[in-house]
């Protein structure tokens, strides 16, 4: 294990050959007894152990873990891929381990290939595929046959203590206009908001020697010799082409070896391997997945018989019963690793192909206990297996959600689900085992999910995530439909409403349009069982004659639609939905709350009276306002808009690339001041990481999601050292700062020399996060707060957001020539770190009260992504 340290120590960089002082990151336990210190690199970002590296366990269990389960073949050969394959006529793979990739490239490509690999597995891996491997550090070996078109080193360069020299010898190696693939772990990835599997398996302490980050390794390429080079970072993986020769060069898109023709690669490679060994039983099983993932069912139903016998003869027992194997390991028997993709690959042939579910939750229960025995015991603790152990629940209870009286076994897979992965993906598997047992007719067993089910269903009808969205629909359909067979026809209304209105606003897939002609259909039923037309029962031509009252409160268009927003009363009635009618367009939305309306107007039910959207219709006279309430009424009140023009905006901006200038900052990590996010797709920090390969820390008065640090800004200094940052980053935070020129004297206290203040105020805003909203600045404000006063030089500055502000009626009339005003919304600067002294500033500033004040700022002020 490992926990977070701050502090320094000098260390030399094993990437960027830099001597002096590197941050500390974490202490991580060794198996060696004492802890080793992760540090990291100031000037280019990567990680280093100040450790010699251990060898990699070579046993023979350990080959067999990695032969039969843990090797990602497929992965390994995208990594050929990114080679030029139609120039490459021989390879040199570098720390080959076993030898798939010499294999692969032998098998798909006709390659000349040899593999260099020092351990017990590329013995093993010689000898039992017939390979050119040899048993030898490629720096203490002159290799017979070079020069290569291609070297290749997977996974390999983190190992050694000279990086440098290993990158020598593949470059002496390498034939003119030959190709460099490298891939390591990034060390962007190790970070506090990472996942402990995350961090663990980047660093592999004590394996590792260093971890590169993405501008390190190029570092690291180019002064090693290679003149064109190209890194890419795809997760925890960093991904990168060399060549020695000058020139353009681009890193391709990531692809896979085509399935069919990896599984020729995989069945043959079976047939030619001693029957019931750990190589046989694991290509017999991937070729089996395989076939299963891209439905070729007929031929994994051949496969299939081909890996009950390679497991037979490997563990002595018979697969035909996964019952009894299950029985097995309940009584202590370890299973063998590739049971569980094995188990999985039979059980969605059963499920999908035979049609019997039954047979395929035997088959899922035996992949999900398989797989969860094996991550207990520390045998396999990689994404995939445990990706087995949800997919298997989550099959699981769909098979049992399809067998009438499976409830409880679906709704305990459910929570087993919930305790294995994150909370989206619990609330989605929920929903559709719920959607499953509905369409079963299985409402009991439907029930004991419905808790759960009710209150995200509506959420995820509005996800951005496609299968998301799609599923959410479908548990309103179904829940429905629950609600209908339960003698519930006005909660059914709503929820055939609410399905409708989603699919109207969906893709025009196939399987949205079948959607929703059943959720409009099923409208109807529903207001048949309220005894009520379905008709359109009451259509008025006034917008306020007592009964209906409707308002524009505001509205504007684009080249492709128009957007209205304000509210509708109608007296006695609670609306469903709420809808625009523009011309021949029509638009429904659910109401939203309007307190202030329902307080004024006579007769309101309750506050769901506003609306606000967006009509993919061109501008027409006529426009209407329409409500269904709770009782199937279809309510029209025709209204027109506003006389007034819409107004035209006029204003140049000067946009700032934060990101950029944030690049021309001294080395050295960034401070990101209000760095408070609402979810994680908000999250300022994860994109200057990811743009610029930099450290951030992050500080708020609150703690939250993406908080390194709560503190008070105008306090830097009582948590920060001098100079301690290259940069200090805000946005749209000084507003919410009681003394802002205290924030930047703070600011300057923490940044080093020449480093950088980038910041972003607004200058038109709306009022908003009472009640801590104090200040508006214009870029001249930014300008004097950020200047020679607090300890900077103004580098540039500007405005951006065009906005306007229309006068309001009361007052416009005794300023008939005031003109709809154009402006920009925020304003920003950037300036540089004076090398003179801290200044003071002086400012009667209660710490203490103003604290507690900062603490009143509401979580709720945080905006909310807006619904597509």
């Amino acid at each position: 294990m490992f926990e977070w340290i701050e502090g320094a120590l000098a260390r030399r960089c094993p990437v960027c050959s830099t001597v002096g002082e590197q941050d500390l990151v974490l202490s991580h336990d060794s198996v060696v007894g004492d802890a080793v210190l992760v540090s990291r690199c100031r000037e280019c970002g990567s990680l280093a152990t100040g450790r010699d590296p251990l060898e990699m366990t070579d046993t023979a269990a350990a080959i067999d873990s990695y032969v039969e389960a843990t090797a990602g073949i497929g992965t390994i050969g995208e990594r050929l891929y990114l080679l030029p394959v139609d120039s490459v006529r021989s390879l040199l793979d570098v720390g080959c381990g076993y030898g798939f990739g010499v294999d692969i490239g032998q098998f798909l490509f006709g390659w000349r290939c040899v593999g260099v690999e020092p351990t017990q597995a590329g013995l093993r891996g010689a000898d039992e595929l017939g390979l050119d491997i040899r048993a030898s550090y490629l720096t203490d070996v002159v290799v017979d046959g070079a020069p290569f078109d291609a070297v290749l080193a997977s996974e390999v360069l983190e190992h050694v203590t000279d990086p440098m020299m290993l990158l020598a010898a593949m470059r002496a190696q390498l034939a003119p206009n030959g190709t460099v693939v490298l891939t390591t772990p990034a060390a962007e990835s190790v970070d506090p908001r990472s996942s402990v599997q995350t961090v663990t398996e980047v660093l592999s302490v004590p394996y590792h020697h260093f971890v590169a980050s993405t501008s390190g390794l190029e570092r690291l390429l180019r002064a090693s010799g290679f003149a064109a080079v190209a890194v890419r970072r795809h997760g925890s993986v960093l991904v990168a082409i060399a060549r020695v020769e000058p020139g353009e060069l681009t890193l391709p898109a990531p692809q896979s070896v085509p399935p069919a023709q990896m599984e020729a690669y995989l069945l043959d490679r079976a047939g030619r391997s001693e029957p019931g060994s750990a190589l046989q039983l694991g290509c017999v099983v991937r070729a089996l997945r395989s076939m299963v993932a891209r439905g070729a069912f007929d031929e994994a139903v051949a496969t299939e018989v081909m890996v009950a016998d390679a497991f037979d003869r490997r563990t002595g027992r018979s697969l035909g019963d996964p019952l009894a194997v299950s029985a097995a390991i309940r009584e202590g028997w370890m299973p063998t690793l590739a049971l569980p993709g094995a188990a999985f690959a039979s059980g969605m042939i059963e499920m999908l192909h035979r049609r019997d579910p039954s047979a395929a939750q035997r088959w899922f229960t035996l992949a999900e206990l398989s797989a969860s025995t094996l991550r207990t015991a520390g045998q396999l603790v990689d994404l995939d297996s445990l990706d087995l152990v949800v997919q298997a629940a989550g099959h699981g209870a769909l098979c049992a959600a399809m067998s009438n009286g499976g409830g409880v076994l679906a709704a305990a897979a459910v929570n087993r689900i919930a305790a294995a992965t994150d909370r989206e993906s619990a609330e989605w598997w929920r929903c559709r085992v719920f959607v499953e047992a509905v369409s079963a007719g299985h409402y009991d067993d439907a029930e004991l999910l419905l808790a759960g089910v009710a209150s995200v269903a509506h959420s995820m009808a509005l996800s951005t995530l496609e299968a998301h969205r799609r599923t959410g629909l479908d548990t309103l359909f179904t829940w429905g439909i629950l609600c209908l067979v339960r003698e519930k026809p006005r909660e059914a209304l709503g929820l055939f409403l609410a399905c409708a209105n989603g699919c109207t606003g969906a893709d025009s897939s196939g399987h949205s349009q079948q959607l929703l002609a059943e959720a409009t259909r099923h409208v109807e039923v529903a207001r048949k069982a309220l005894g009520i037309d379905g008709q359109v029962v009451q259509r008025q031509r006034s917008s306020d004659d007592g009964e209906v009252r409707a308002t524009i409160e505001g509205y504007w268009c684009d080249a492709y639609g128009m957007n209205l927003a304000g509210w509708m009363t109608a007296s006695g009635r609670r609306w469903v939905q709420l809808g625009i009618r523009v011309g021949d367009v029509v638009r429904w939305g659910s109401p939203q709350s309007r307190p202030d309306v329902k307080a004024l107007i006579p007769g309101a039910v309750d506050d769901a009276l506003g609306f606000n959207m967006y009509v993919a219709s061109a501008p027409h006279p006529r426009i209407s306002v329409m409500g269904r309430t709770d009782q199937g009424e279809v309510i029209e009140t025709e209204i027109a808009l506003p006389a007034h023009p819409l107004p035209v905006i006029e204003v140049t901006e000067s946009s700032l690339d934060q990101v950029e200038a944030i690049r021309r900052a001294p080395s050295g990590p960034v401070l990101l001041i209000g760095a408070r996010a609402a979810e994680e797709s908000t999250r300022i920090d994860d994109e200057i990481r990811a743009a610029t390969g930099r450290e951030v820390i992050c500080v708020d008065i609150h703690a939250g999601l993406g908080v390194d640090v709560v503190a008070d800004a105008h306090a830097l200094t009582d948590v920060f050292l001098p100079g301690a940052f290259a940069v200090t980053v805000s946005s749209m935070v000084l507003e919410h700062l009681a003394v802002p020129w205290l924030v930047a004297r703070e600011c300057a206290a923490v940044t080093m020399s020449g480093g950088l203040a980038i910041h972003i105020g607004p200058f038109m805003w709306p009022a908003h996060a009472q009640p801590n909203d104090y200040w508006r600045f214009s870029p001249a404000a930014l300008e004097m707060l950020f200047g020679p006063a607090t300890g900077f030089e103004v580098v540039e500055s500007g405005a951006e957001w065009p906005t306007i502000a229309v006068p309001g009626p009361t007052w416009r009339n005794d300023f008939r020539s005031m003109p709809t005003t154009a402006t920009l919304a925020q304003s920003w600067v950037v300036s540089r770190r004076l090398n003179t002294p801290i200044p003071a500033v002086t400012w009667a500033y209660d710490r203490i009260a103003a604290a507690e004040q900062a603490q009143a700022y509401p979580v709720s002020g945080l905006a909310q992504r807006k619904q597509p």
